[in-house]
């Protein structure tokens, strides 16, 4: 039998007006170019779109393995957009000065604010206040929150045993009050055109059975992620002759090996690798070639790689050789999307998240 329609204007008015609940889904509208196509691909499941705002995104990874860098990648390619997005980045690690940001290729000058931080109390501070303060000048405009990094913060208890001698353990304080800080920000974020990007520490794990790397911080900071991408490091050797600079040991750069923990917006364990160069940093095009090579899109041909495009016309180069003009063909004949079996593969992710190691502690 066939029913009348609901009639939600009062209860939805009373939500948003009585209650302060918003009310709808908030699917992102504006996403921030992580500068590497692959990588947005990893992320989002597309060439173009990078870092969703309106979400909370984690690079967790051992140290080296280019968290940070990119980081500051994204805030690059967000002051890079005409929509003048303002950043606030939260410093824990005080590593990064700022003529490494500049060398970044980010503008310290330009709607940018450095917050040093070094407890959790700090940061919860700083974000309450940005979000009450500084959003509601302009809830239009774009807004990027970087913070670099959780691993490093501390509790107030700790700091105040620090400064009176002591290195007590905290008994799990530090891993509560970081899951609070980052559901709070999980709900403050969630509809506005506010993103969240955080690095994280990874370190080995003593577990003969079980020896991926565990993400410190405890399992309340995964969950409330809607990204976690892991990153470890490699040695880039083999480089173009125009990216070299003298070494001592004949290493060029690192490889940053990517992989997808956990994704509403793509499919999980998803893996790829980026070369970064010291003389140049990171490259664009980088990681497209075995990613294609993964989709069947190149098949090797001899020594050779062979794309057969639309017009069933191949193009067969070397490796090392391929054009970046091929590449953007490639992508755009072949755009990836999320197909409908690939979005069920997300949701029974959930269930799967337990694999993950964890540090709870």
């Amino acid at each position: 039998m066939a029913r009348g329609t609901v009639d939600v204007s009062k209860f939805r008015k009373h939500l948003t007006d009585k209650l302060g609940i918003p009310v709808g889904f908030s699917d992102p509208k504006i996403w921030i170019d992580t500068g590497n196509y692959a990588f947005n691909r990893l992320i989002s499941g597309d060439y173009s779109l990078g870092v969703p705002l309106g979400k909370v995104t984690m690079f967790a990874g051992e140290s080296g393995s280019g968290k940070s860098l990119l980081a500051a990648n994204v805030m690059r390619n967000a002051q890079a957009r005409d929509d003048d997005p303002f950043i606030l980045l939260l410093d824990s690690e005080g590593a990064g000065d700022k003529k490494w940001y500049v060398n970044a290729g980010v503008d310290p000058d330009k709607n940018f604010l450095r917050a040093p931080v070094f407890t959790v109390s700090d940061c919860t501070a700083v974000v309450a206040g940005f979000m009450r303060e500084i959003v509601p000048q302009d809830p239009d405009r774009p807004y990027l929150i970087v913070m670099d990094s959780l691993g490093m913060l501390e509790t107030e208890a700790g700091q105040e045993g620090f400064l009176k001698g002591q290195t007590k353990g905290d008994q799990g304080q530090l891993a509560k009050q970081l899951k609070k800080f980052i559901k709070n920000c999980v709900y403050l974020i969630e509809q506005t055109n506010v993103g969240f990007v955080m690095t994280n520490h990874t370190y080995d794990s003593q577990d003969m059975f079980n020896p991926d790397q565990k993400i410190t911080g405890g399992a309340g900071i995964v969950y409330a992620s809607s990204i976690v991408i892991a990153t470890r490091k490699g040695k880039l050797k083999d480089v173009h002759a125009d990216k070299e600079i003298a070494t001592s040991t004949g290493v060029h750069g690192v490889k940053v090996n990517a992989m997808v923990y956990k994704s509403r917006f793509n499919k999980p364990f998803e893996k790829m690798t980026i070369d970064v160069p010291w003389s140049e940093g990171v490259d664009r095009y980088s990681g497209l070639v075995s990613m294609f090579e993964t989709d069947g899109l190149l098949v090797k041909v001899g020594n050779k790689l062979s794309y057969t495009d639309n017009d069933s016309k191949e193009h067969k180069y070397f490796r090392k050789s391929i054009p970046n003009e091929l590449l953007d063909q490639i992508m755009s004949e072949h755009p990836y999307s999320v197909d409908r079996d690939d979005q069920r593969a997300i949701q029974v992710r959930e269930q799967e998240i337990g694999n993950l190691d964890i540090d709870d502690e």
